[in-house]
């Protein structure tokens, strides 16, 4: 075979791993990088869970009001038709913030983190980012205050849920 044909082939077929690898990164970051956990209690069960869990969870706050979603888009005229009602948190570690930002001011666009309760055919269900993802994304400073967050979360996660 000439060494022409060989190279067109080799290059092709280096194309086409590049496009499927880029493909089910893709895949895989839609899929993972949002967190959908059920809870056993209902919604304002779940919703007064939260905020006492945070609330008492050492250094972390609500640097802003929750947003009655459901609430703000009807209000609007166009009602979210998905799910019966959602309510978004917004969770932060201010000593954490800081230190993010510090090293790197345009991680402010992913703060605070964004935790979402809703109802959904009868049950109740708390989203939210996958941060251990996102530490994995990330290198320095970032990845070891999201890998703290994500341990964080996760503990307070459990006891909301449960």
């Amino acid at each position: 075979m000439a060494v022409g044909v060989v190279a067109a082939i080799a290059i092709v077929a280096f194309a086409a791993g590049v496009g499927l690898t880029a493909a089910l990164v893709m895949f895989a970051a839609r899929r993972f990088m949002l967190l959908e956990h059920e809870s056993k209690h209902d919604y304002e069960e779940t919703v007064r869970r939260l905020r006492e869990t945070v609330e008492n969870t050492e250094g972390w706050g609500f640097p802003v009001d929750s947003w009655n979603f459901s609430e703000s888009l009807a209000n609007r005229g166009v009602p979210v038709t998905g799910v019966d009602r959602v309510r978004i948190f917004f969770v932060c570690r201010a000593a954490y913030a800081r230190e993010m930002v510090d090293d790197q001011a345009n991680t402010t666009a992913i703060m605070p983190c964004a935790w979402a309760v809703y109802e959904r055919n009868g049950k109740t269900y708390l989203a939210s980012m996958n941060i251990p993802l996102m530490a994995s994304v990330f290198g320095g400073v970032q990845k070891r205050v999201f890998t703290l967050v994500g341990r964080e979360e996760k503990e307070m996660l459990d006891r909301i849920l449960h």
